[in-house]
Order: C-alpha cells, then structure tokens, then sequence
C-alpha cells in the first residue's frame, strides 16, 4: 500500500473522529439541555451578602402566685454586611453587627445535597427593646442591653423528588434549575433558645429567665419556577408540630418546668436567583421563621420570630 493511500486513511479516520467528537458534544449538550437541572461549574464558593434582618420574642408565664408576667420584645431592624465560603455542598456564613456596645452576632453552616439537607444557626441578640408587665398592671417600657436572648437550631430536609427539584439551585447555586419543577418535603428540626434580663441595664421587671427546646417534624413543599434561562424564582413553606417540648422559668427566683406544650414550627423561604454565563450569579433571598409555644391551661407562651432577607453576589471557581 502506497504512502498516499495511508496518508489518506489517516486524514479520513482524523475526519471521523473530529465528527463524532463533535456529535458526541452536541448530543450532551442536548441531553444536559433536557435535565431538569445541571451541577454549577467550580468547586469553591465564595459569596458576599448584605442582610437586613430583626428578630422578636414574646414571653408570657404565671409564677405561681397570681403574677403573671407578659413581654413582647424585638431587635432593631439591621443591616448587616455577611461573608460566606463554601466548598462542594459545604457552606459556613458569619455576619456580625455591631450597635453600641452590644453586639448581634449570627453564624451559619449549610450542607445541602440533592436528596438531603443540613442546615445549623446560632444567633444572639443583646439589642432587644419592647415592653412588659405584671399581672396586667400599667406597661413598663424595656431598654436596649436590658434582655439578652440567644438560639441554636438544627433543621434536617428530606426532598422526595430530587430527580427534578434541586433544592441547592436555590439556597447554595451547587446546581442550576433549568426547567421547572416541585417537590414535596420532609423537615425535622430542634430548636433550644434562652433569654433572660441583665440586672446590670436598668431592667424594670421582676427577674425572668426562660429556657425552651423542641424537636419537631413536618411536612413542606417547594417549588423551583424556572422563566427563562438562568433565572431560578423558588419558594418552599414546611411547618412542623413538636413531638417533644421542654420549658423551665424562672421568675422572681421561683422555678416551674412545662412539657408537652403544644409547639409547632412554620419557616419560609425565598429565592430569585441570575447565574451570568460564566461563574458569577445575584440573588435575593428572604426567610421567614415562627416558633409558637402556647398552653391556655398553664397560662403559658413563648413564641419567637425571625425575619431575614439579603442580596448576594457569589462566584464560583
């Protein structure tokens, strides 16, 4: 066989090859094209947020005696300048704001997947005002530094349809939803929260502390709407009773413990997320929490509120 017999088998079999390289692309690109969502490009992560948030707690209990002491009390509405770092579905987030001499502080960690999802977050507040009263005497406003009140919650999410709702599209950008989809979800959380009065800040009210946990599980669903291309508009709402309550008080000095108070945890969440062509992505997010903690017979509540909504800028690489 002549030299330019090869030659040409060799330019042919370079031209089948350059061919089916190219059809093997374009057929994976039309296969990625028809998933429901696709995994981000890059490993780490790091996003810069600016949060405007505020939190309150409402506390009332009857001691024993015939006082009974109500407080409804919140923290100022702030902003707060938030860094986060993250790698693979691994993301840590602290954001701390200072108000005089009591800082706010709030630390976040996230590991979320595509079936299963871990979220922990500790914040404490020493910004708190509001009002309170005894035995529905005349009400005695509360000062800033005078309550400090902090919490720990731990929340597992369960997603039934992983194969189509990608619940990191909306909270971490591990992935980005490219057709619509929904999902129903299976939440368990517990929450342990403390607040009580700083004699040292003017507090006007007899002593008080409260000690609260639960554990809770629920149902939820979410759902990824997906308009146009690389826009993600998610919104999930899960609710879940408590399947075990704990309470102890301590007002005036005298102690009384509650279990099994009716409890029941409700957390919404938001997300409208732009990923650019390449590795950058805005987003805005909002989170909604409510505890509620109520017994008419014992004369007893405790219920707390979180709200938190952000604008972000991440990228990943």
């Amino acid at each position: 066989m002549g030299m330019g017999k090869i030659s040409f088998f060799a330019a042919f079999a370079l031209l089948l090859c350059c061919v089916s390289v190219q059809s093997y692309a374009a057929e994976a690109a039309a296969r990625d094209s028809l998933k429901y969502y696709v995994k981000a490009k890059g490993l780490f992560h790091v996003r810069t947020r600016t949060d405007v948030s505020s939190s309150n707690f409402t506390f009332g209990a009857n001691n024993g005696d015939d006082t009974y002491l109500a407080l409804i009390t919140k923290t100022p509405t702030r902003l707060t300048q938030n860094i986060g770092v993250g790698v693979g579905p691994i993301f840590l987030n602290f954001g701390i704001g200072l108000n005089g001499k009591n800082p706010d502080a709030d630390l976040g960690l996230n590991i979320i997947g595509k079936t299963v999802n871990f979220s922990a977050n500790y914040s404490q507040s020493n910004t708190m005002t509001g009002r309170g009263s005894v035995s529905d005497n005349e009400t005695i406003e509360i000062p800033a530094g005078a309550m400090f009140h902090n919490c720990l919650q731990a929340n597992f999410l369960f997603v039934l349809n992983s194969k189509r709702f990608s619940y990191p599209a909306a909270m971490n950008q591990n992935t980005i939803q490219q057709r619509s989809a929904g999902s129903f979800l299976i939440c368990l959380n517990a929450i342990a929260m403390h607040a009580e009065n700083n004699e040292n800040a003017g507090w006007p009210l007899p002593d008080v502390s409260v000690q609260n946990g639960s554990i809770g599980i629920g149902l939820g669903y979410g759902y990824n709407w997906v308009p146009v291309e690389r826009l993600l508009i998610h919104g999930s709402l899960t609710a879940s009773p408590a399947i075990f309550q704990i309470t102890e008080t301590k007002i005036s000095g005298v102690h009384k413990s509650f279990k099994g108070t009716p409890t029941a945890n409700l957390t919404g969440n938001f997300a409208c997320v732009y990923h650019f062509p390449k590795h950058f992505y805005i987003g805005a997010y909002a989170t909604l929490e409510r505890l509620f903690t109520l017994s008419a017979q014992a004369q007893y509540l405790v219920t707390r509120g979180k709200t938190d909504a952000h604008i972000a800028l991440g990228v990943r690489f």
